[in-house]
């Protein structure tokens, strides 16, 4: 009787000890899911970043090589404030110099 008893307990304990390991590897199961899932996330971040990153470069490369014509008003308008005659001389051959270089 004593024997039987044992071995019942013996089953008993196995298939509780069973039940603990399957919920632990659920567990750990689950765990494992959820890092991969955060670890793709922060991919399509950083990926998403970069496009960013290079569409601001982009557009920075193109606005730093655009420059603007001075208008024939606003060299007139330059010149008729006022200023001393070599100020006038020096910005109007600054904006020619820089219109030479676009």
């Amino acid at each position: 009787m004593q024997q039987r008893a044992l071995a019942q307990f013996m089953i008993y304990s196995t298939i509780v000890l069973v039940m603990l390991q399957e919920e632990l590897a659920a567990v750990n199961l689950a765990k494992y899911r959820k890092a991969q899932k955060e670890l793709e996330e922060a991919e399509e971040r950083a990926d998403q970043a970069e496009v960013n990153m290079s569409r601001m470069r982009a557009k920075n490369r193109t606005s730093v090589s655009v420059t603007k014509t001075p208008t024939v008003s606003f060299i007139k308008a330059l010149c008729s404030k006022g200023s001393s005659t070599l100020a006038t001389i020096v910005a109007v051959s600054g904006l020619i110099a820089s219109v030479d270089r676009a």
